[in-house]
């Protein structure tokens, strides 16, 4: 796909930086770049794209590991993603750990997206260190008899899923604190098939309880020393339920990714998440935008709606540069695909709350937990071809030293290398 393309020189085109390289960041990125007429700079901590929404098929196939680490390389045929670390946006700038020089920009769009404990995300910048630790916990888990799944949420049906269908003879509880699975807006019926589904498959589900765990556990889970909770352990419920794990993962406590946002966007920050208007811009700033997880939209924060945003987002930004009037965002009807393993699921289809089985969730997502849209998306092929490479690497390197206000030879290096963040602590903010 484009492998012919000549990058153009954009250097006098107005800058676009997108914070966040996840799905949502990706797709704006790609669709303002793809005009031809933005210098687009994408930063991203990670030196790779992690397809999380099968992250945790690789923790059960290591074949896996690879295939959710996609190269940035080919998403942008103009501009450039930059590996780094941001410390602080305002709203001119933009500040990077590693650099003193802040980085200006015409439009900023803000996708920072949330994180989420491993193994369904990971702190970790580089593939290399990313792909070992996936491969260390798929050999612990399999030496691991007794599992314990603390969240009943999709996070938690799907790795009770893949864990399940991968190693039958394991046992897997899930503790979920509310009294369904998957809690929201999604009908009873999608939530008592998903129950039905688990059930068959062997899963112990306890719902409207929580695990007490002692605060040491806790206390070196919530610091980082633990990202999941390993060792042979009794843990009893809140209902007095005893369970023995020999693994504990927790899948709770999404946390979204603003650490960089309070000095400057502290009073547009609403539980968590930025306030943005219609239009999806920052209130109070014309050329702000904040997409995805970030914001405060009320539909479901999954990728897909997040895609959406992205694309109405490059429309709207094409069109303030037109000078022409805005496109409003309109929140989707709830829907939702769960896989439960590989050979099927439970989905909500987003007219008539229809509630769809195995063969539609096979289909549609539990065989490549579409591997095939996001490896088109990046330009990577249909997922085979993992080929390296930049088309027109002099004139983008132009392009990245006029965004970043630097030489080409600083520009050559923080393409090549990214920026060296430092002993600052990291996690912060990513996708």
């Amino acid at each position: 796909m484009g492998g012919n393309h000549s990058a153009q020189l954009v250097k006098d085109k107005p800058i676009v930086l997108v914070l966040g390289g996840g799905y949502v960041g990706c797709t704006c990125a790609r669709a303002l770049d793809d005009t031809g007429k933005f210098n687009v700079v994408l930063i991203d901590r990670k030196n790779f794209f992690l397809h999380n929404v099968a992250s945790l098929r690789a923790v059960v196939d290591p074949t896996w590991i690879d295939k959710i680490m996609i190269p940035y390389d080919k998403l942008l045929r103009n501009g450039m993603v930059v590996q780094a670390e941001i410390e602080e946006v305002a709203p001119t700038q933009v500040k990077l750990f590693g650099r003193e020089d802040p980085v200006k920009f015409d439009y900023l769009v803000i996708a920072l997206g949330s994180s989420y404990a491993f193994p369904a995300k990971i702190s970790e910048t580089t593939a290399a260190a990313a792909k070992a630790k996936y491969l260390n916990l798929h050999k612990l888990l399999a030496a691991r008899k007794d599992i314990c799944i603390v969240g009943g949420g999709p996070v938690g049906v799907e790795l009770a899923g893949e864990i399940v269908t991968d190693f039958p003879q394991k046992k897997v509880t899930i503790v979920q604190s509310q009294n369904d699975l998957c809690p929201g807006p999604l009908s009873p019926k999608f939530k008592d098939e998903m129950l039905k589904k688990l059930t068959v498959l062997g899963v112990n589900v306890l719902l409207g309880q929580r695990v007490n765990l002692d605060e040491e556990t806790m206390g070196a889970y919530k610091t980082g020393d633990y990202t999941f909770i390993d060792g042979s352990r009794d843990v009893v419920t809140t209902k007095g339920e005893k369970i023995h794990a020999d693994i504990i993962f927790i899948c709770t406590g999404l946390a979204v990714n603003n650490a960089s946002l309070t000095t400057y966007f502290g009073d547009k920050i609403q539980q968590g998440r930025l306030a943005v208007n219609k239009y999806l811009q920052v209130e109070g700033h014309s050329n702000i935008f904040a997409i995805g997880d970030i914001n405060n939209t009320p539909e479901l924060k999954m990728a897909y709606f997040g895609q959406m945003q992205a694309q109405l987002t490059a429309k709207n930004i094409q069109a303030l540069q037109k000078r022409s009037g805005l496109t409003p965002h309109k929140s989707p009807t709830p829907a939702m695909f769960v896989t439960i393993g590989r050979y099927g699921g439970v989905g909500q289809l987003p007219f008539a709350n229809m509630v769809v089985g195995d063969t539609v969730i096979k289909k549609v997502k539990s065989k490549d937990i579409f591997c095939h849209e996001y490896y088109k998306l990046l330009r990577q092929g249909d997922g085979s071809d993992m080929k390296t490479g930049i088309d027109g690497a002099e004139t983008r390197t132009v392009n990245l030293a006029a965004a970043m206000g630097m030489t080409a030879e600083e520009a050559a290096k923080l393409r090549d290398e990214g920026l060296n963040a430092g002993d600052h602590e990291q996690g912060a903010n990513h996708t």
